[in-house]
């Protein structure tokens, strides 16, 4: 083995330099090779352990799974609508945070879709296809939002800027309306009954109907780096879209 020195000589390193703790043992007439081989052993063992442990220790992209609850009956949620002079009020005063969260190509604008609507109403998603509403925003790249349909589920795919929690909840007539909101990252408030008033000043939300033919039940939801959100809803099978049609059928007996 060789080092360089600081004049930029070459130079090579002895046995007592490369083995320091086996230095008694050089003059040793019983000194072996096996007793070197050991030694280099030992010291590469140490410095295997330790880039094991760093690759241990090496930050992984965290992905991580999001509970689908059945959701909260309170009837007075997202009553409070949000109105147009109400948003430009409260984006004009809102600072970063807020034009971060309800900005311009955000999941969570009531301007998303090119005219004003209100995140806290349903709006039938899947119904339209995302590139006409959202070309504008693409064009400029100034939305991650996406969703789109294939022949077995629904995705929706966007970015949670400044989301601090996110929770998504299925509810409404026969469970066929997504709620996906939470709270802003940094807020001190966390209101228990921050859905029940002027919402936007606590958190954010984006309501969705969800088509008939989704199986929220087995819909999974995931956010990655604590940014991106996914969401897939399988679509029902033949023979469990009959089963559905009879009980929904059956229930409007009872």
């Amino acid at each position: 083995m060789a080092h360089i020195h600081c004049d930029g000589k070459l130079q090579r390193r002895t046995k007592k330099e490369r083995f320091p703790q086996v230095i008694q043992g050089e003059s040793d007439p019983f000194f072996s090779k096996r007793q070197l081989t050991k030694a280099f052993i030992k010291q590469n063992s140490i410095l295997t352990v330790a880039l094991d442990a760093a690759a241990a220790s090496s930050p992984m992209p965290p992905r991580r799974a999001i509970d689908v609850r059945s959701g909260d009956p309170n009837p007075h949620k997202w009553r409070v609508a949000l109105t147009e002079d109400a948003f430009d009020s409260f984006i004009a005063h809102g600072g970063d945070a807020a034009r971060k969260v309800f900005g311009e190509g955000s999941l969570f604008s009531p301007l998303l879709f090119g005219k004003f609507f209100d995140p806290g109403d349903a709006f039938p998603l899947w119904e339209l296809e995302s590139e006409p509403l959202l070309s504008g925003l693409r064009s400029t790249s100034k939305t991650s939002v996406d969703w789109f349909e294939t022949d077995s589920e629904y995705v929706l795919k966007a970015d949670l800027p400044a989301a601090r929690k996110c929770e998504i909840e299925v509810c409404g007539p026969k469970e066929k309306v997504m709620d996906i909101s939470g709270l802003w990252r940094g807020r001190e408030t966390d209101a228990r009954d921050w859905k029940i008033g002027r919402w936007w000043e606590h958190g954010f939300v984006r309501r969705l109907e969800l088509p008939q033919d989704a199986n929220w039940k087995k819909m999974e939801a995931y956010i990655t780096d604590d940014i991106l959100l996914e969401i897939k809803i399988p679509k029902q099978t033949s023979e469990s879209s009959k089963v559905h049609a009879v009980q929904a059928k059956e229930s409007e007996f009872v």
